[in-house]
């Protein structure tokens, strides 16, 4: 008499069917969770900006700074302005930006876009005189556009 003790080629084969299925719902996941950490990572570093401004303007009699250098001279509010890279988000359309540290200063209009290699847009006058966005136009993956953030 043979003793028969594995598994039929249809066991195996469901078994196999099962983990692809598994597969295709996870992954999906997994790969927005790497993108929504780098754009947490942008986040964190505006907050970082945003505080060493307030801190700035606390400390000299509330008057902000002309532009974002003024905060990394000395090293007393910040070393260096942080370099960040906006990930791309395909189901928002957005294709991402590369890693830049540059400030663009303005007035307080809605930047346009990353403009020469400046992730940063701090405002320098006008009512929202003191506030920092990251320089895109695009959204993350929250749906949000990136100024607005």
């Amino acid at each position: 008499m043979e003793d028969n003790r594995g598994f039929t080629l249809i066991e195996l084969m469901i078994v196999v069917a099962i983990i692809a299925t598994l597969s295709l719902i996870a992954l999906p996941k997994f790969s927005n969770i790497v993108v929504r950490s780098r754009e947490s990572g942008v986040k964190g570093s505006l907050a970082a900006l945003r505080g060493a401004v307030q801190i700035y303007y606390s400390g000299e009699g509330g008057i902000f700074p002309s532009d974002l250098s003024e905060i990394v001279v000395n090293s007393t509010y910040l070393t260096e302005i942080p370099q960040a890279t906006i990930p791309g988000v395909t189901e928002q359309n957005n294709p991402g930006h590369p890693a830049a540290r540059g400030v663009l200063v303005g007035d307080g209009t809605v930047p346009s876009d990353v403009a020469g290699g400046s992730l940063w847009y701090y405002v320098n006058s006008g009512d929202t005189q003191g506030s920092i966005f990251a320089n895109c136009t695009h959204k993350d993956t929250s749906g949000q556009i990136w100024t607005s953030n």
